[in-house]
């Protein structure tokens, strides 16, 4: 994106780009170095070998600041409560998907959603699709703190500076926003 969007928006608008190009299976992963390239490989393989609709890459072992590991409890039992299975992480960045399961997901998807793969997510354990999960050890994310000069190097999170128990603004914002989201989503549904 020429101006920064936010990961939601860019990840429905990579899920389009890629889908309108009509390939044979299309590989989502962050671009932050935050997955070894062999498990990756592996997975790719499996998905390639297997007649999957779609194959998550379920992060173990994260070393997350506290906050963290508590929101992604938070989506877990979210995605869980709608779609009636719990994911093992229902956030992930690394997913493999057919072409036309990722055309028919785009169509259930807000949008300008903020939290595109939480709705993945669900969407995977409520729709007819074959899906499996594999468990994967992230690597730790650097993160660049712009602040400092030079560029200081930062471990574990890309919002930015926070301290181990407590977030920063920013990622507070972004949970709220993505709450009301959620929640507008669920409700709707239920209404329809």
């Amino acid at each position: 994106n020429l101006v920064n969007q936010g990961h939601g928006p860019s990840t429905i608008k990579a899920l389009t780009l890629a889908v309108n190009q009509k390939p044979d299976c299309i590989l989502m992963i962050d671009g932050d170095g935050h997955f070894d390239c062999t498990e990756v490989s592996n997975i790719l393989t499996f998905f390639l070998e297997n007649s999957y609709d779609i194959v998550e890459g379920a992060r173990i072992h994260r070393n997350d600041p506290v906050f963290r590991k508590i929101v992604s409890s938070i989506t877990r039992w979210l995605v869980a409560r709608k779609s009636g299975v719990q994911p093992g992480d229902a956030n992930t960045p690394l997913r493999l998907y057919k072409t036309e399961t990722a055309k028919l997901l785009l169509t259930h998807i807000p949008r300008n959603s903020l939290i595109p793969n939480l709705h993945i997510s669900s969407l995977t354990r409520t729709l007819p699709l074959k899906f499996r999960e594999f468990q994967v050890k992230p690597y730790i994310r650097p993160s660049t703190v712009a602040i400092t000069n030079p560029p200081m190097q930062q471990i574990g999170t890309s919002w930015g500076p926070s301290i181990n128990v407590l977030p920063n603004s920013k990622f507070i914002k972004f949970c709220v926003k993505s709450t009301f989201e959620w929640l507008e989503i669920s409700r709707t549904e239920k209404i329809e």
